[in-house]
């Protein structure tokens, strides 16, 4: 059996190979789908001699199989080049059918009787199981696929909404820190125009016989001190609301900004493990309570502790 490299020849008839062979979509026509379950057949009883223990044929035998492969093999570098453009391609592609015909009958009459129809049965099955198999696999990449698809779609939904949540939030902010900025423009101006007014004028008088009041000038400090005070203390209010105002407006708009390149760095994520860091930091850039400069806290929250969200993660593994 030296004669036959099973090996070889089942690994070029391979089931990805023969379906390529159809060509139905650059073909029309002209295609070649009528051939491919003459290759299977072929194919089956190759793997059917390759399994019993290289079944001794009778020389003559041996190598007319040999030679039928080899024609084969030439049919089929013919297909793979075969071109409508070519001088008569009717008759060309029928006569490379023909020849395939000739090869598969020659299986049919003189190599089938060398496996018993239990071996053919046994081996169909089989074939029968592996398509089935890798049918499922595919099914199941695609349920995958799916799967992945609808969560990215949920997900990048849902952060369009949050963004535009938090970017009218900014925008309310942004506009109350405006107001309370005038505010503050407003009341530095009057607090200091008080101050002039208020302390230009005020002098000791002095009694009839040369002493001085100092019991009326302190009423009159009094009096001004407190004026002055309520527009400190209005100052100091429209000040801090001021800050306030701007350092939510700063983080919100962080947030929408956050929200919305989460899809853009999704979609560039080749694994699901990039997917939940990518999603972690986005919880975090949400819920963190940043530095501003307008306002800061030392409060650290469970979501922004790295340990926790490591610990998540981790539970992820398999």
């Amino acid at each position: 059996m030296d004669t036959l490299n099973y090996d070889q020849a089942i690994a070029r008839l391979t089931v990805d190979n023969i379906e390529a062979l159809a060509r139905t979509a650059n073909l029309g026509d002209l295609n070649f789908e009528e051939v491919v379950p003459k290759f299977m057949f072929i194919r089956r009883m190759l793997l059917l001699l390759a399994e019993q223990d290289r079944v001794e044929l009778p020389s003559r035998t041996a190598t007319e199989i040999s030679n039928n492969l080899s024609a084969l093999f030439s049919s089929m570098d013919q297909i793979e080049e075969f071109t409508p453009a070519q001088s008569d391609p009717v008759n060309a592609r029928n006569q490379i059918a023909n020849r395939v015909e000739n090869v598969r009958d020659y299986f049919a009459e003189h190599v089938r009787p060398y496996v018993g129809a239990r071996e053919v049965e046994a081996t169909e099955q089989q074939i029968e199981l592996e398509q089935s198999a890798e049918a499922a696999r595919a099914a199941s990449d695609e349920i995958d696929a799916l799967l992945r698809s609808v969560r990215k779609s949920v997900g990048d939904a849902g952060a369009d909404e949050l963004s535009g949540h938090y970017g009218r939030q900014a925008d309310q902010h942004q506009e109350s820190a405006r107001n309370y900025l005038v505010a503050v423009v407003v009341l530095v101006v009057l607090t200091f125009a008080a101050a002039l007014y208020l302390f230009d004028s005020v002098e000791v008088a002095t009694n009839e016989d040369g002493s001085e009041q100092w019991g009326d000038l302190v009423r009159q400090l009094t009096a001004r001190l407190f004026f002055l005070g309520l527009l400190a203390w209005a100052l100091a209010f429209v000040v801090r609301n001021y800050r306030a105002n701007q350092h939510l407006a700063v983080l919100n708009d962080q947030r929408r900004n956050a929200l919305l390149t989460y899809p853009l760095f999704t979609g560039s994520a080749n694994s699901e493990t990039e997917r939940d860091l990518i999603t972690a930091e986005l919880v975090r850039a949400v819920f963190a309570m940043g530095d501003t400069g307008y306002a800061d806290t030392n409060d650290r929250t469970v979501i922004e502790d790295q340990a926790s969200l490591l610990g998540v993660l981790m539970s992820r593994r398999p």
